[in-house]
């Protein structure tokens, strides 16, 4: 409140009730900067840490904004235009395939005109498996398979082997990726991937 009192010439008292209104945080005085845009998948939650500098000077969050996360549901000319969540609930953010914002709203003495204009994007990206080593083995005259089992990773889906050395000289060890949309493999986008078992020709022992 302020108030005036007359002096001189003027008598009596008037007080009255003035406000200041929060400094409005939008696009040209607000730069919303994340310290990691991209992560790979684990089976956790990546959020990364966000900064927010108002006319060069950097903000406190928690104190002048809060961060919630989303995901766009329409994105045009590069702008987010609707959402699929609200500015009071933010998404997990593990799996790889959506397109993560991370969304400042101002408080205390910072507001944002529209809970949805300041933001900065983020991906999750496929965790890479590196293909087993298959071991070749020597010709024995009986059926040999590679020596190769199911992981938490993937399952192996043919592995029929064979008796003898191919012309070709390999047999197909064919593995699955159990879970190809958050792993890829690193020689191929495929949930499947084809190696190779070699049975080499044996050694011949000479007895003279």
């Amino acid at each position: 409140t302020v108030t005036v009192t007359g002096a001189g010439n003027f008598t009596g008292t008037k007080t009255a009730i003035f406000s200041i209104a929060p400094m409005e945080l939008d696009e040209t005085n607000t730069v919303v900067t994340l310290d990691q845009n991209t992560f790979f998948y684990d089976g956790t939650e990546h959020k990364p840490t966000v900064t927010v500098n108002f006319n060069g000077a950097t903000l406190t969050e928690g104190v002048d904004y809060r961060v919630f996360y989303s995901i766009p549901m329409k994105v045009a000319n590069g702008k987010v235009e609707k959402w699929f969540s609200d500015h009071t609930t933010s998404v997990e953010c593990v799996n790889v395939g959506d397109d993560y914002y991370a969304v400042v709203v101002g408080l205390g003495n910072f507001r944002t005109k529209d809970a949805f204009t300041l933001y900065a994007n983020f991906v999750i990206e496929k965790a890479t498996v590196t293909e087993p080593t298959i071991a070749s083995k020597p010709y024995n005259g009986s059926a040999q398979t590679a020596d190769i089992t199911d992981t938490e990773l993937y399952t192996v889906v043919e592995n029929n082997g064979g008796t003898g050395v191919k012309l070709n000289g390999y047999y197909d060890v064919v593995l699955k990726l159990k879970d190809s949309a958050n792993y890829k493999w690193s020689t191929t986008d495929n949930a499947q991937v084809t190696l190779q078992f070699k049975i080499t020709r044996a050694e011949n022992e000479w007895t003279v």
